[in-house]
Parts: C-alpha cells; sequence; structure tokens
C-alpha cells in the first residue's frame, strides 16, 4: 500500500470521528464498566436511557485513544461503515483517508460558523429541534449548509443505516 496505512488498527488510529464527537454525541456503557469508566475520568450519564460517557472522549489524544486497552466495550466492539468496507476490499485505504480528510474539512468550516465553545453536538441539537418544531433557527445560511455536507459524508460514508442522520439517505 505504499507506505501508507496497512490495517484498519491503522485507519483508526489516524481517523478518530467515532471518538471526537464528530459521529456520536455518546457511546454506551455496560453496567458492569461503569465505576471502571468514572475511576478514568469519563463523565458518566444517562443517554436515550442507559448508561454511557458524552463524546468527545476525554482520552482521546489527538486521533488516538490513551486508554486503548482498557476502554469501553462498546469502543472495543465499534467498527463504522468506512472500516468495514475496507475490510471487506470494498475501498482503499488510501481512499477511506480521502473521505476521513473530506468529513475533517467540513468539520473545520463548520466550527468556523459556529460560535466559540459551541460543540458539533450541540449545534446538531439545536438543528434537530428547530427542524421538528418547523422553527427558524439563528443560524447563518452555511452553517446550515456546512452542517449539512458534514451530515451527508457521515451518512455516506461512516454510519450505518440505522445511525443515518438524514433516513432516506440510500446506502
Amino acid at each position: 500500500m505504499g507506505g501508507g496505512m496497512t490495517s484498519s488498527g491503522d485507519f483508526c488510529a489516524t481517523c478518530g470521528l467515532c471518538c471526537d464527537g464528530t459521529l456520536f454525541e455518546y457511546a454506551h456503557l455496560q453496567p458492569d464498566e461503569i465505576d471502571a469508566a468514572m475511576a478514568s475520568g469519563l463523565e458518566v450519564g444517562e443517554f436515550a436511557g442507559e448508561p454511557g460517557f458524552a463524546q468527545p472522549c476525554r482520552h482521546l489524544c489527538g486521533t488516538r485513544c490513551s486508554i486503548y486497552v482498557d476502554r469501553p466495550k462498546a469502543c472495543r466492539k465499534y467498527r463504522c461503515a468506512m472500516l468495514k468496507r475496507m475490510e471487506t476490499g470494498e475501498i482503499a485505504a488510501e481512499q477511506a483517508a480521502k473521505h476521513v480528510a473530506a468529513v475533517r474539512s467540513a468539520v473545520t468550516s463548520l466550527n468556523a460558523e459556529m460560535l466559540p465553545g459551541v460543540t458539533i453536538r450541540q449545534c446538531r441539537e439545536q438543528l434537530e429541534k428547530a427542524v421538528l418544531a418547523n422553527e427558524e433557527i439563528a443560524a447563518t445560511t452555511r452553517m446550515k449548509l456546512y452542517f449539512g455536507v458534514l451530515e451527508l459524508l457521515l451518512d455516506k460514508h461512516f454510519r450505518s443505516p440505522r445511525q443515518r442522520f438524514f433516513t432516506g439517505m440510500p446506502s
């Protein structure tokens, strides 16, 4: 592969979208993991009626997990749609890296439009509430556009069909 990524582990270590708050708002914990998660410094709470911790994960250093050996079960088991496509040979590592770069570019554009201190999760929540209530929100047109581009990229390349933001998105 010409000095690039050679394994799915290499891909994950250069991506981190599942841990940095871009792809998910939280990760679930099993009941027997709560004490260890709290001891590691994770802020454990209730998400969708289950125990978990908010993203971005405080143990993410750049794109790598600082508690990789002791990470929660949800983190151990998770495999994004892009990773699964790489593992089956459907997509080359170099192309997967380009998709990660496109998402990072969309995040950078979106962050430039958001107020300081506002997270992607907060932006997503605000936009979802406005859409559900059929209300206009105080957001720039560019912010809405960048958010839409980000969600489309995540839906197309990284989320499974049941995780998609735009539920009508084809596989």
